[in-house]
């Protein structure tokens, strides 16, 4: 063989090994691939509580390689009492384990079931499916933003629960204005220009229970006469005054109202801004 095609034929060698996969390269699995494939024993407990970093996982490597874990948002965890609430995972949760290790961990969720009450700490779960492609689409959104955890537990439900947009916030705020629209996909409804509160109870996650209303509106003034603004139900009749016989200049001017509604019946309410000799300007909300 002459000595060039030594040459070449070694390059070739030495390419060939170049390119094989590292024996140390470790695939990305999820966790439901890693049960499947039997490389791990998985335990999930709750920490106590329905929210946050609220699921206990302990992690078993028990292969003879180093697996490099994940769990995604979207993921279902199935609580194994039908009377306490499933978790559903929103951020992101990777996990390098040596060959025989064992990790402790948590994994951060919300509650995905409003109606049942919150799991006991150290109550068990399983690895369930994942959720449907909009419930997915809101936990990745949350899992790549900074999203306040009462405003994400309240847009989880209004996607699982089929609670009212008006529980997550106003549009207007622009840190919740993307979890919104995607909250409002399927619905396809007006978007809230209100918030509307719920009271606390004791053992209870959501008591569905209205305890204030946060409205926040412009208003374009007229003249320099007496402006009224008030709250009305359904049959007409006056339930709240917010603004009695006020006097500004004319010209554009913000409103920021947070009142108290608890024993108001449930249903649409108008809010209406009376100017001198002028025709009401008119909003609804609804409790």
């Amino acid at each position: 063989m002459k000595k060039t095609e030594v040459v070449l034929l070694n390059a070739l060698i030495g390419m060939s090994i170049m390119f094989q996969p590292s024996p140390n390269f470790a695939k990305e699995l999820s966790l439901h691939e890693a049960l499947q494939k039997g490389l791990i024993h998985l335990n999930i407990n709750a920490s106590g509580g329905h929210s946050e970093n609220c699921i206990a996982l302990k992690v078993h490597n028990t292969s003879n390689s180093t697996l490099d874990l994940k769990l995604e948002p979207g993921v279902i965890l199935d609580n194994l009492d039908e009377h306490q609430q499933d978790i559903i995972v929103v951020k992101t949760l990777k996990m390098k384990l040596r060959s025989n290790q064992i990790l402790d961990t948590a994994a951060y969720g919300f509650c995905c079931q409003s109606r049942n009450s919150s799991p006991h700490k150290g109550q068990r779960f399983k690895l369930g499916k994942k959720a449907d492609t909009l419930m997915v689409k809101l936990c990745r959104y949350i899992d790549t933003h900074k999203i306040e955890p009462s405003k994400a537990q309240s847009a989880v439900w209004t996607v699982s629960n089929n609670h009212k947009l008006a529980t997550i916030g106003s549009p207007k705020d622009t840190s919740i204005a993307a979890l919104v629209k995607i909250c409002n996909e399927r619905r396809n409804e007006p978007l809230p220009w209100f918030y509307v509160g719920y009271s606390n109870m004791p053992g209870i996650v959501f008591s569905n229970i209205p305890c204030n209303v946060v409205l926040n509106f412009e208003y374009t003034k007229k003249s320099d006469k007496q402006l009224t603004i008030a709250i009305y139900d359904r049959a007409g009749h006056k339930v709240k005054t917010l603004l009695a016989n006020s006097y500004s200049d004319a010209g554009k001017k913000s409103f920021h109202f947070n009142f108290d509604v608890v024993n108001w019946e449930a249903g649409k309410y108008s809010l209406k801004v009376k100017e001198w000799e002028q025709e009401p300007f008119v909003k609804t909300f609804e409790i």
